[in-house]
């Protein structure tokens, strides 16, 4: 095990001890590493006052918290027996994060649907991602890549992940293995 892996498990454990008030003060810290470790802590809390802050956080000025908001919401109560406790208040703030001008944002948010959505996306999800195929930025794409695999595999998305494939690369890597999650899932149904 490296440095940085010992760390981070140090780390991690410490941050069981803390309060949520600790942690959502930590959120904001300078460290990338730090708030995104924080974060993950944030989301087994699935805590009312953990979904007010990344509510408000949805709407901040800062490129960072909203990607964090997004990060937090896609898996808030992940842990908990009655899994995702803020799911359909959290689609909405999702929606208009995907919509987000920063494509670290939106990344965020598509991904947050597929760990929200896995055992299949709702319809307008499906498309408002779909709207976004053609995005600019590669970690958007891979996003699509991997939260499609939660989608009805219909015509529009067979062709989006064709043409994902073809791109060679991280993209093509991601869109096989999106592609082995819908047609896993499909075929269970």
């Amino acid at each position: 095990m490296d440095n940085d892996t010992t760390l981070a498990i140090f780390a991690s454990r410490y941050l069981d001890t803390v309060t949520i008030q600790e942690l959502i003060n930590w959120l904001d810290d300078p460290s990338p590493e730090v708030r995104t470790l924080v974060a993950r802590k944030l989301q087994c809390k699935g805590t009312i006052e953990v979904f007010d802050l990344s509510k408000e956080w949805a709407i901040s000025e800062i490129d960072y918290q909203r990607e964090l908001a997004a990060f937090i919401l896609g898996q808030l109560g992940c842990l908990f027996e009655d899994k995702y406790p803020f799911k359909s208040a959290t689609k909405p703030i999702l929606v208009n994060l995907v919509n987000d001008e920063n494509s670290e944002v939106r990344a965020a948010a598509i991904a947050a649907f597929g760990h929200l959505y896995s055992e299949g996306l709702d319809e307008d999800i499906e498309k408002l991602i779909l709207r976004y195929s053609n995005d600019p930025s590669l970690e958007v794409k891979i996003s699509i890549a991997i939260t499609l695999g939660n989608s009805s595999g219909n015509e529009q998305v067979r062709h989006v992940y064709q043409e994902y494939l073809n791109e060679n690369g991280e993209l093509a890597e991601w869109a096989e293995v999106g592609l082995e999650i819908l047609e896993d899932r499909l075929n269970a149904i």
